[in-house]
């Protein structure tokens, strides 16, 4: 929903996985049983969640860059790195990345994709499969994780050269929590300045995380797939809420008194 009044953001989980799913069929099992003990490979098949940028827009109207919180009501509510954790089923350990958005890469998306495109085709080998791997590790942090507004790929996200060993070898849940904090702390002051209900801007980053993180602490939606790991499998890609909806959900969730909205699902932190 690219050019929303709202907001814009680049954050599809459709797209992402329409993309990775060719890859993810021609490697092998071998490669996906490496992939799943790095904690990734459900990612690539998870539902399509909307973007829902008309909700997305009503929680950064709502998130207090001093406190760094979420105001519902009179409640406070923190996102954190733990729940991060959860949600994209990667482990809260590991060395510091810091994501830097410059410099860019010579590398640009358009670039990526065609690599995608070409290495599906070509024939198997041990080099190939190798490579297929750390392209599809390269688009998951690239277009899913840390998602830009401009199609250029930052020079940072190099440390996967390195292979799938680097995946593991840092504390990304703490690196995505970082960059979601620093984009609701920049359009945080952009709401401060300009009028009501205009667009902020362009939300960059895994936007995806904090809607799942707001289903979980309030009852506006249901659980679907109860059971499913990691637990941003566990919702509907049916989720779709209009502009009138979120505005009147907005309603509610600034009352000071509307505790029902706050009904935790106690069940997801089992």
């Amino acid at each position: 929903m690219s050019g929303s009044k709202y907001l814009s953001c680049r954050c599809a989980v459709s797209t992402f996985v329409a993309n990775a799913r060719p890859l993810l069929a021609v490697i092998s099992d071998d490669s996906k049983g490496v992939l799943r003990e790095s904690n990734v490979l459900p990612l690539f098949s998870m539902s399509a969640l909307p973007q829902n940028i008309p909700l997305l827009y009503v929680l950064v109207k709502m998130y207090k860059r001093d406190k760094r919180c979420f105001l519902l009501g009179n409640h406070y509510l923190k996102l954190t790195v733990n729940e991060v954790a959860m949600i994209l089923g990667l482990p809260n350990r590991g060395r510091e990345f810091l994501f830097s958005r410059l410099p860019f890469m010579e590398l640009s998306h358009k670039d990526l994709l065609n690599e995608m495109h070409t290495l599906v085709n070509e024939e198997w080998s041990e080099n190939l499969e190798q490579k297929l791997v750390n392209l599809l590790i390269r688009y998951l942090l690239i277009v899913f994780l840390f998602p830009l507004k401009t199609r250029k790929i930052p020079k940072c996200l190099g440390v996967l050269d390195d292979g799938v060993g680097a995946l593991r070898d840092y504390n990304w849940p703490k690196a995505i929590h970082a960059f979601l904090h620093l984009q609701l702390d920049c359009l945080s002051r952009a709401n401060a300045v300009r009028e009501a209900d205009t667009c902020l801007g362009y939300f960059k980053g895994c936007s995806i995380v904090l809607l799942v993180w707001f289903f979980e602490h309030t009852s506006v939606q249901r659980v679907v797939h109860f059971h499913d790991r990691p637990r941003i499998c566990r919702w509907s890609d049916k989720l779709s809420y209009s502009a009138k909806f979120c505005l009147d959900l907005r309603s509610e969730l600034m009352k000071p008194n509307q505790v029902y909205l706050f009904n935790l699902f106690s069940q997801l932190y089992k």
